[in-house]
């Protein structure tokens, strides 16, 4: 009985070590957006910050059609941009987006991207961003 009851807390414990790892990596990941027609603004990924770095990284590797790049920039949780526009063309890497204020580890972030060219169409677009 007491062998149980050891297992049962090991098991507990790290389940729950796992998980407090889980969602401090969890402002990283994967995206698939339709960025709208007229170069407006859309959200692809938000979340609080885990580190204190003033910067964030974005990766594009598909933009739909014949287009070859997004518009992206960071607004912070007050709803002002906390960094310039940065062009991000597709399969070009990952991008450095540093901001201009000072963002610190649990400061709510969101990265926003419009199309790079105007167009009339909804574009697909898919990439890796790191909010850290």
């Amino acid at each position: 009985m007491i062998k149980n009851k050891i297992k049962l807390l090991l098991c507990t414990s790290l389940i729950l070590i796992l998980l407090s790892f889980t969602a401090a990596f969890a402002v990283s990941g994967t995206y698939t957006v339709s960025l709208p027609p007229l170069k407006s603004d859309i959200v692809i990924m938000s979340g609080s910050k885990i580190y204190n770095d003033d910067y964030m990284l974005n990766r594009v590797d598909y933009i739909g059609d014949d287009f070859d790049a997004a518009d992206c920039w960071v607004v912070g949780g007050d709803g002002t941009r906390v960094s310039d526009n940065f062009a991000c063309y597709e399969g070009q890497g990952t991008y450095r987006i540093s901001f201009n204020t000072n963002e610190n580890a649990g400061t709510f972030i969101k990265l926003y991207a419009q199309s790079h060219n105007l167009n009339f169409v909804y574009v697909t677009t898919s990439g890796y961003a790191d909010l850290r």
